[in-house]
């Protein structure tokens, strides 16, 4: 296990060590056992404009779970919620990934408004060359598979565990985020299929 018990100890591991992943248990474990120290290490390289992408990824699967989700989830979603659109862009897709499988634990149903406006967030960030859909085949794939598809679903699973009964239209905030999704000011093709 990984001796690191600072913040600062931990930031310079990961920019030290960014070439080379450390082994992924080790990481996982440090993230299990400090999350909230490894959340702000890699906010602050986040603040520095250096994303290492590994590192995020390893680190959003263990605080999947629901137990650290919910330790981690308010300190996590605050700093979304007034992220710059630009590192935005950068832990989006690793962000969306968690948010997804956080906002299913039932014990987040009391979360749903910060969830729907890190949603809001996701689905009106512009695309970037990281972003590009081709046009193969798998189109709807790569499509629900982005940040703004998994925020799409996320809205959408919400919405219907509402009181859904005939005649009734669709009520605040998920006609706004439904609109917003399929309006023309969303660039990208996710936000289209």
């Amino acid at each position: 296990l990984l001796q690191l018990t600072t913040t600062e100890e931990i930031s310079s591991y990961i920019k030290k060590h960014n070439d080379s992943f450390f082994p992924h248990n080790a990481w996982e474990q440090l993230c299990q056992q400090q999350p909230h120290k490894c959340l702000r290490a890699l906010q602050q390289l986040c603040e520095e404009d250096f994303y290492p992408t590994d590192y995020w990824i390893a680190a959003v699967f263990v605080w999947s779970e629901e137990i650290i989700a919910n330790n981690i989830y308010e300190r996590l979603s605050s700093w979304v919620i007034e992220l710059t659109e630009t590192h935005l862009q950068y832990v989006a897709d690793n962000i969306s990934w968690w948010l997804e499988k956080v906002s299913a634990y039932k014990s987040f149903s009391d979360k749903k408004d910060s969830i729907l406006k890190i949603c809001q967030r996701l689905i009106t960030l512009q695309p970037t060359e990281r972003s590009t859909f081709d046009t193969s085949d798998e189109l709807l794939n790569q499509a629900l598979n982005s940040s703004q598809g998994r925020a799409a679903e996320i809205i959408f699973r919400f919405w219907l565990n509402t009181d859904l009964s005939d005649d009734i239209k669709i009520s605040s905030p998920y006609k706004e985020l439904f609109n917003e999704l399929c309006s023309n000011n969303i660039s990208t093709i996710a936000g289209k299929v």
